[in-house]
């Protein structure tokens, strides 16, 4: 995940009712490697995909299949270049 990814992540996350944090909290984390903690009163859910072939704004990108997962065959970038012409 790229480091701008996890900080849209994680405004995301405390954006949700009953997150109490500032914004100027949230700006200082940004600039420093201190973790930022805030307790939430219910859980959030969070759906992670795995994806290494992605298309975005006309570019394909292809990333490593660190895991092995055969994400990066011949079928699956045929199926993401099928579904970004929709």
């Amino acid at each position: 995940m790229l480091r701008a990814d996890l900080y849209d992540l994680a405004e995301n996350i405390i954006a949700v009712p009953n997150a109490s944090v500032s914004s100027k909290r949230i700006e200082v984390a940004w600039r420093n490697s201190r973790p930022l903690v805030v307790p939430l009163d219910e859980p959030v859910r969070v759906d992670i995909k795995y994806d290494t072939l992605v298309i975005e704004e006309h570019v394909l990108h292809i990333y490593p299949d660190i895991y092995d997962r055969g994400a990066n065959t011949p079928m699956e970038l045929r199926a993401e270049l099928e579904s970004s012409q929709r």
